[in-house]
């Protein structure tokens, strides 16, 4: 979208992730796009799964939905909406959820970013992106001036490398391919036609074709046309290739597994891949890596300019990466981070096991459990949680019998300069019964004037002090 039609918006800098905007349908559709909002509004995540948008966690697919999951509290994790409208006052807003990033069809544009970001910097988002995704890389931050399709390609860049290091954990994928030979070693079926067409007179070769197990596959060929695509097409692609020591490896796995790699072949590839999409749930993380090889790909100038009316774009679920984030800061104190979605990890509801609830974070040794929560929740100046929100805690406190000298927690994100924040954490109460102490730790996320003028740097070097602190204010409950 033009700069000029920018301009032209209420809200020319996109949107935060949990808030509302007075706008009837009329200016939601100027906004947001008249061929987009009607495609996003009230729609979850897993609708636009097979709609040429990149979800995050790719879990939320309606591929991989976890509608049988034991959790009790499947019901309360109901997939955020993008969109949502409601009426208050006879005044209609348009609310969204905890969702961030880009969305496009044709030229309507959006984009959302979270609800700490500065203007068009967006630097929380990027910090947590580069946690969760271990970039040890100096990250350049989204730069709303670059174009939609580069501000997507660079998000993407973040996620190849540790995609690429999930997938190869599971060693390297290997296919049934057939190959075409023409020597005297025949050790497969021999192809009459190409024989006469190739050896006649005959020379003392044979044509035949054989089935072979190898790392030489199609999916493979697609990652190294990715890495190739990566390293040639801007100045730090060489550094996100060479993030850490185990990208490094995984990068040079893909070339030695790849003998028959040819640039010319590319276009092949892709049809090839988008037709044989990774099904087996073994393989999830190269289905993962797949999806974004294919999107980068694609990205190209040539593709960029389809005339296909097709949704494209990249979203996260941001109480996802505020949980991943948060893993980060928690996981050298040995806490145990369950799964829900893959139902790994999580904790016995009844004796013979037969049911289990998926704590967030807890550890059975230290008597602690905590539950990251993204939404607002330091709002109004608010000492005190909503029973909703305690409800999960209670729980699992019960089920892991957490007694007076143990703790469980809330932790969530605060922007609010008051004195509630600037002291970390709030102790809520001890509960009846075995009398847990619950508390809701904040993690204060950095916030800037419009006027001061700083950039990521040194939002990493603030956003870090207070990850510190934090730690420090929790080991003392441990």
């Amino acid at each position: 979208m033009s700069n000029k039609r920018n301009k032209d918006k209420k809200y020319p800098d996109g949107f935060r992730d949990n808030k509302e905007y007075p706008l009837d349908e009329e200016e939601a559709k100027d906004e947001i796009g008249k061929e987009l909002y009607p495609k996003l509004k009230n729609k979850s995540l897993s609708d636009l799964s097979d709609d040429g948008i990149l979800v995050f966690p790719i879990a939320h697919s309606k591929k991989k939905k976890n509608d049988d999951s034991d959790d009790m509290f499947k019901e309360w994790r109901k997939e955020p909406k993008i969109i949502e409208t409601f009426l208050s006052d006879d005044i209609r807003y348009v609310r969204f959820g905890n969702i961030a990033g880009f969305v496009g069809l044709d030229d309507d544009r959006l984009t959302i970013r979270s609800r700490f970001s500065r203007g068009k910097d967006d630097y929380f988002l990027h910090y947590m992106l580069s946690k969760v995704l271990n970039l040890n890389i100096n990250i350049v931050e989204l730069d709303i001036s670059h174009s939609f399709d580069n501000q997507i390609f660079q998000l993407l860049m973040f996620m190849f490398p540790e995609s690429l290091n999930k997938a190869l954990r599971k060693g390297i994928f290997k296919l049934y391919q057939r190959y075409k030979y023409n020597d005297m070693n025949i050790k497969g079926t021999i192809d009459i036609a190409r024989h006469i067409k190739e050896n006649t007179p005959f020379l003392g070769k044979v044509a035949y074709s054989t089935r072979e197990f190898t790392k030489d596959n199609y999916l493979i060929h697609l990652i190294r046309h990715t890495i190739e695509h990566i390293r040639t097409s801007m100045l730090s692609g060489r550094a996100f290739l060479n993030s850490t020591e185990e990208t490094r490896q995984n990068v040079r796995a893909i070339e030695l597994a790849t003998p028959s790699y040819s640039l010319g072949d590319r276009k092949k590839i892709i049809t090839e891949n988008k037709n044989s999409m990774v099904s087996h749930a073994y393989y999830s993380e190269y289905r993962v890596l797949q999806e974004i090889c294919l999107m980068i790909l694609e990205l190209r100038k040539h593709d960029i300019k389809d005339k296909k009316k097709q949704m494209r774009g990249i979203l996260f679920d941001v109480s996802w990466l505020w949980e991943e984030y948060v893993y980060t800061l928690l996981k050298e104190d040995d806490f145990e981070h369950p799964c829900n979605r893959n139902k790994i990890g999580g904790i016995s509801v009844f004796s013979d096991s037969t049911r289990n609830l998926y704590p967030d974070f807890y550890s059975k040794d230290r008597k602690i459990v905590a539950d990251a929560k993204y939404k607002p929740l330091d709002e109004d100046g608010r000492k005190h949680l909503e029973l909703g929100d305690l409800s999960q805690l209670i729980t699992y406190s019960y089920i892991m019998n957490l007694g007076k000298s143990d703790s469980a927690i809330i932790i969530h994100p605060g922007s609010k300069e008051t004195d509630e924040n600037r002291t970390w954490y709030h102790r809520i109460g001890n509960l009846n019964g075995f009398g847990a102490t619950i508390y809701r730790f904040v993690l204060r996320i950095p916030q800037y004037r419009p006027n001061e003028k700083k950039g990521f740097e040194e939002f990493k070097c603030d956003i870090e002090k207070e990850e510190s602190i934090f730690k420090k204010k929790l080991r003392k409950l441990l």
